[in-house]
C-alpha cells in the first residue's frame, strides 16, 4: 500500500463517496510507483459495492485521467495511479507548494530496539517525508496492521504527524518522539472514542 497516495487521494475531488471508495481502495493495494492489480470481485467485495459498478466505476476515473490500464486479463487489470493531474484541494495545494520549496532539515531515524533518535542528514523535505511515511508503515506493520489499528487510522496518523511548517515535519519539532508510543496514545484514543455512549456501556 501507498499512504502517500492514499494521503493525496483523499484531497481529490472525484464528484461521488462511490468514485472515492473505490479510488482509495487502488490506492490501498498500490506500490509506490501507483500500479496495482485488483481484481473486480475483491474490489466489489471490499467496498461493498455490485461488480457492475466497479466496472463503470473504474471507466469514470480512466475519463478523469485519474487512473490507466496498463493490461487487460479476464480476471483483472493492471491500474497505473496518476493523481498528478486530478484537482486536488487548496491546502493540499499549499503544502505541495512548501514542500518544493523547502530547505534541508534534521530527520529521526526509527531504531526496533530504541525511540527514533535525531540526526541531521540533509534531504529535502519531500524526500523526508516519504522516509517518514515508509516508517510508519513499517511500524503499523511491526505493531499488528489492522488488528492493531484500522488502515484508515493509520492514514490519519501520518497525515498529522508529517503536517509541514515549510521546514520541519510536525514530528521533526517535537523533543523526543517514540512513534511506537505515539501509535499506542492514537490507538488508545481511537478506541475511546468508538466506545458506545450510555448507561448500557459496559
Amino acid at each position: 500500500m501507498s499512504f502517500k497516495l492514499m494521503a493525496q487521494a483523499m484531497d481529490i475531488k472525484t464528484g461521488s463517496s462511490t468514485t472515492k471508495l473505490v479510488l482509495l481502495k487502488l490506492c490501498d493495494n498500490a506500490n509506490d510507483q501507483g500500479i496495482c492489480w485488483p481484481s473486480q470481485d475483491t474490489i466489489a467485495d471490499q467496498c461493498e459495492i455490485s461488480k457492475r459498478t466497479v466496472v463503470s466505476t473504474i471507466k469514470k476515473l480512466e475519463k478523469m485521467g485519474i487512473i490507466a490500464i496498463e493490461k487487460k486479463c479476464k480476471n483483472g487489470n493492471e491500474y497505473l495511479i496518476n493523481l498528478k493531474s486530478a484537482k486536488i484541494a487548496p491546502l493540499e495545494a499549499e503544502v505541495q507548494n512548501l514542500h518544493s520549496k523547502s530547505e534541508n532539515s534534521a530527520l529521526f531515524i526509527r531504531t526496533y530496539k530504541e525511540p527514533i533518535k535525531k540526526k541531521y542528514i540533509k534531504k529535502d523535505l519531500p524526500e523526508r517525508e516519504k522516509d517518514f511515511e515508509q516508517l510508519v508503515k513499517d511500524t503499523w506493520k511491526d505493531l499488528g496492521s489492522e488488528t492493531f489499528l484500522p488502515l484508515v487510522e493509520a492514514h490519519k496518523f501520518f497525515l498529522y504527524w508529517s503536517e509541514s511548517n515549510g521546514k520541519k515535519l510536525l514530528f521533526e519539532r517535537q523533543q523526543t518522539f517514540d512513534i511506537k508510543k505515539r501509535f499506542k496514545r492514537w490507538q488508545l484514543n481511537n478506541f475511546n472514542q468508538s466506545k458506545p455512549q450510555g448507561r448500557n456501556n459496559a
